[in-house]
């Protein structure tokens, strides 16, 4: 009696557990969608990333089967209760494309904002959509001879371009090379570099 109370405990805990890293799951994925990749992702990508790391660790086994099975438990596996039984045995082959994508989305939303300063947020007069003001900037530095040899006295902040994009929504990577990238190789191609006044 006392051994199936307690396998009840260890199911329910991870059930629990199982739950709340799934929840970190969504909220990745959410975020990733909205490009919104930031510290609030990034603490729920680590709680995906370290259970993760647990299970495979343990040989892609729950760390708490063992337990289970001493407890009673017919299967290791302390999904198969408070689960479906074809959807605890599916977990792993759900979980990783959900991973990768997660991965993906960030991944291209961090690139999109590699160089971004976010100047303001506003709203449009005419339709009330909200709108971001990006200003891409390139940090001069270096020896006083490298700055010198750029024409600089000292450490420069370089404004590239500045553009503006809807709320929710990411500059194309058509959009990104021909208005930032590009334009920041022409720029730093030149010595002493080119500024206008």
């Amino acid at each position: 009696m006392l051994r199936r109370a307690a396998l009840h405990v260890v199911k329910l805990a991870h059930t629990l557990v199982w739950f709340s890293v799934e929840s970190c799951m969504i909220y990745v994925l959410w975020a990733g969608f909205r490009s919104q990749s930031d510290r609030r992702a990034a603490i729920a990508a680590g709680v995906v990333a370290s259970e993760s790391l647990v299970f495979v660790g343990n040989g892609c086994r729950c760390p708490l089967s063992p337990l289970a099975e001493r407890l009673g438990a017919e299967r290791g596996s302390v999904t198969d209760v408070y689960l479906p039984r074809w959807f605890a045995d599916n977990l792993p082959a759900i979980h990783v494309p959900l991973i990768m994508l997660a991965g993906y989305l960030h991944g291209r939303n961090l690139r999109q904002r590699d160089g971004v300063g976010s100047l303001k947020s506003c709203k449009d007069e005419e339709g009330g959509r909200r709108r971001h003001h990006r200003l891409f900037c390139l940090l001069e530095n270096g020896t006083a001879r490298q700055l010198a040899e750029r024409g600089f006295g000292g450490p420069q902040i370089a404004v590239i371009n500045g553009m503006v994009k809807a709320n929710a929504s990411l500059f194309s990577d058509r959009e990104y090379k021909k208005h930032v990238r590009d334009l920041g190789k022409d720029y730093l191609a030149g010595f002493p570099r080119s500024i206008d006044p």
